[in-house]
């Protein structure tokens, strides 16, 4: 970890990658937005993912210029590929904020804004993810962080949602367009009836409310029937596609590995 904290301070913006996992219309098939995930490039180890060195970079000072550049990069980057496939123009991207975005959510602001200016890309294109478990742990800072984007008119996400007695008081309080069930409870929906009926509940509520549902971690094509039925709006997982680098997208933009047939969702693990 030590040794991590170093390399962490002696790195660039080109020792990190941001590789992108679609988020799929179970109605239609087609790709809503792209989560933007970022990897980092350590010398030993391959490819790192950010649970594994955030909290690191947080502690050597490094988060900001971190997430800054994650906001600028993958803001530019959807704004190209919206051009470079107009019929496709409708595809945002997503970001994921964390607890210490809520100490900065002033500055956090600034940079949205002069990001969406230089980059071009409009506000309704860029969605923000923040964990319930956030939410319920600084419930204030969160509501006050929510509101001042909502204003801008950029999307947000409740990411993790739980389906707890708490997660479901405070929904209708949240100033948000769409929430993400935890994958936990996706994998154990085909096997656990009880899950299976708060999930069904979850998505009968969050329309009640005007909020869309994501699936997260869906990995069966099962899966996506159950949730078709269940009148889910989108899934994200690896039926429809790992996380890739930027230069894979454009095919799942315009060869997905996946269709609709006949009314019915049919995945295929990509290669």
């Amino acid at each position: 970890m030590r040794g991590d904290s170093k390399l962490l301070c002696h790195t660039s913006q080109k020792d990190f990658q941001i590789h992108y996992q679609p988020v799929v219309s179970l109605e239609t098939g087609r790709i809503d937005s792209l989560e933007a995930l970022v990897r980092w490039q350590h010398p030993e180890r391959g490819l790192v993912f950010p649970s594994e060195f955030l909290s690191i970079a947080e502690d050597v000072s490094m988060f900001v210029s971190i997430q800054r550049w994650i906001l600028y990069k993958a803001c530019c980057q959807m704004h190209q590929w919206q051009k470079k496939f107009p019929t496709e123009h409708s595809i945002a991207v997503s970001m994921n904020l964390s607890s210490a975005d809520l100490a900065q959510s002033s500055f956090l602001l600034k940079q949205i804004h002069w990001t969406l200016q230089e980059s071009g890309l409009a506000d309704r294109y860029l969605k923000l993810e923040i964990p319930m478990s956030v939410i319920l742990d600084k419930t204030e800072e969160a509501l006050f962080m929510l509101s001042q984007f909502k204003a801008r008119d950029v999307q947000l996400i409740v990411d993790d949602f739980d389906m707890s007695q708490t997660a479901f008081n405070y929904l209708p309080h949240l100033p948000i367009h769409m929430l993400k069930i935890n994958r936990s409870l996706i994998n154990q929906m085909e096997d656990n009836k009880e899950i299976f009926n708060a999930i069904q509940r979850t998505i009968t509520k969050s329309h009640a409310l005007g909020i869309s549902v994501v699936a997260k971690g869906i990995e069966r094509a099962a899966q996506v029937d159950q949730l078709r039925a269940l009148k889910c709006d989108y899934g994200q997982g690896y039926v429809f596609s790992k996380p890739v680098n930027h230069e894979r997208v454009p095919i799942l933009i315009v060869h997905p590995p996946w269709e609709i047939a006949s009314g019915d969702l049919h995945c295929s693990l990509p290669s």
